[in-house]
C-alpha cells in the first residue's frame, strides 16, 4: 500500500471549499501511477512494450465536505482481476476522519492492436501481496460499488457542445479522463453549487475520444441525481457521468 501526505490547497476545492471532483481524478491517476511505479512498472516500461494504462470507471464517495487546508494522509492499494483488469482502491483521510473512498478501474491496452492485453507480472506479485494482507486485517476502502453505468437517453434533456483545447490531450492521445467530469460539473449553475455539494461521482468511459473539435454533452436533473452523456460528433456515446447531490 503507497501512503503519502499533502495539503489540500486553494488548487484542489470548489469556490465551496469542498474537493474540486476533476482535480481530484488528476491527483488519483497520478497517485496510481506511482503505485504502480513502485512495482517496477514505470510510465517509460509501458510505451516501450506499446501499451498504455487506463482508467474505464471511477466511483467517488465524498464522505466530507469544506477540506480546504486540511492536511491529509492518502492510502493507495489494488485487486487484480483475472490479471486482465484491476481494481485501485483509495482512502483520504484527515487525522482518523474519512474524507473520500474512491475506485477506479483500469486495463492495460495494447497500443498496435488497440485491444485488452495482460497486467505487467511485476504489478501482479505486488498488488497479490498487499490484497492478501489488506483482507486478513480488513479494509473498509473495499467497500464501495464499482457497478458499470450506462444512461439512457432522455427526451427532456438539456444540450450543449464542448470545444476540445489541445491541453485536454493526454500521452495516449485522447481526451484526459479528468475532462469530462469537469464538462458535467460545470453543466450545473453557480446557484446549484452553492446549495448543494457532491456526495457520490460514478463515471463510466464506453469508448475513447481522439483529438476532435467538440463533444455534445446531454444532461439532466432527477431530485438529487443529475445525469451526463457525453457524446462525439458520429453520436456514439463515450462516457456516462452520474452525480448524487445533497443539500448544503
Amino acid at each position: 500500500m503507497l501512503i503519502k501526505k499533502r495539503l489540500l490547497a486553494m488548487g484542489n476545492v470548489t469556490a465551496q471549499k469542498d474537493f474540486l471532483p476533476h482535480r481530484l481524478i488528476s491527483h488519483l491517476v497520478d497517485f496510481g501511477q506511482e503505485d504502480m511505479e513502485a512495482s517496477g512498472v514505470y510510465p517509460g516500461y509501458l510505451l516501450e512494450h506499446n501499451q498504455s494504462l487506463v482508467v474505464y470507471q471511477w466511483d467517488i464517495e465524498f464522505l466530507k465536505g469544506e477540506v480546504y487546508g486540511k492536511r491529509i494522509t492518502e492510502k493507495c492499494f489494488s485487486k487484480l482481476r483475472r490479471n486482465l483488469f484491476f481494481m485501485r482502491y483509495f482512502g483520504i483521510y484527515h487525522e482518523d476522519e474519512l474524507l473520500v473512498k474512491a475506485c477506479g478501474r483500469w486495463i492495460i491496452m495494447d497500443t498496435e492492436k488497440r485491444a485488452m492485453t495482460l497486467v505487467p507480472k511485476q504489478f501482479i506479485l505486488k498488488a497479490q501481496e498487499e490484497v492478501e494482507l489488506l483482507e486478513k486485517q480488513g479494509n473498509d476502502l473495499l467497500d464501495i460499488s464499482t457497478t458499470p453505468i450506462y444512461i439512457e437517453p432522455f427526451e427532456g434533456a438539456q444540450k450543449r457542445r464542448w470545444e476540445i483545447l489541445p491541453s485536454y490531450i493526454d500521452v495516449n492521445g485522447h481526451i484526459n479522463n479528468r475532462i469530462l467530469p469537469a464538462f458535467a460539473f460545470n453543466s450545473m449553475s453557480f446557484d446549484f453549487h452553492r446549495q448543494y455539494r457532491i456526495k457520490k461521482l460514478t463515471v463510466t468511459y464506453h469508448k475513447e475520444e481522439k483529438e476532435d473539435l467538440s463533444i455534445g454533452e446531454e444532461y439532466w436533473r432527477q431530485g438529487d441525481d443529475s445525469y451526463h452523456r457525453f457524446l462525439d460528433q458520429q453520436g456514439n456515446l463515450l462516457a456516462s457521468i452520474h452525480f448524487l447531490w445533497e443539500k448544503r
